[in-house]
């Protein structure tokens, strides 16, 4: 999958040039290696008691950040 199909480019509107910028960034402050890295988690859960559903949840937690 290329960068600009993932749900990062889509959801927030980041292109290729601004990660480039991104670690330029990050580079001029002296380092010698930088990474950018994005997470997207979705999770579900369902409690039953007794066969009977006692509570459903969902979510998606998602994230970026420069190491």
């Amino acid at each position: 999958m290329k960068f600009s199909e993932s749900v990062f480019a889509a959801r927030f509107g980041i292109s290729r040039r601004d990660l480039e910028r991104y670690l330029e960034e990050a580079l001029s402050q002296g380092g010698d290696y930088a990474d950018l890295y994005f997470e997207y988690l979705a999770t579900s859960s369902i409690s039953l008691d007794e066969s009977m559903v006692k509570s459903a949840a969902q979510g998606v937690s998602m994230g970026v950040g420069c190491g």
